[in-house]
């Protein structure tokens, strides 16, 4: 291995295609991964019952990729408003509930 050896820490395997799932789970299973990055998504939870229970079995991480899942998530929320914020009730980060307001 030589120069290789002292340059490549981790090995890994990426797929965002859900028809790859299959092959994805044997590689898992039969080489010594990492880490597996995936696509994972919010209306894209198909790795759920396979691919994420077998990462945590074989201890190999998982890089989630596209969790708004490309455009479809914005593609849904386009039309809304955005909200105006939290009620001034709602103490904002990085204040504390004691501060005073000017």
């Amino acid at each position: 291995m030589g120069w290789l050896s002292c340059r490549i820490r981790y090995i890994g395997v990426t797929t965002t295609s859900s028809r790859r799932s299959e092959e994805l789970a044997r590689v898992m299973r039969n080489e010594p991964l990492d880490f597996s990055g995936i696509d994972y998504a919010i209306d894209n939870r198909n790795v759920e019952d396979s691919i994420l229970p077998l990462a945590a079995e074989r201890q190999i991480g998982v890089l989630v990729y596209l969790p708004f899942g490309r455009t479809r998530l914005w593609q849904r929320v386009a039309d809304r408003e955005l909200p105006i914020g939290p009620p001034s009730s709602t103490p904002r980060r990085g204040r504390s509930s004691s501060s005073s307001t000017c």
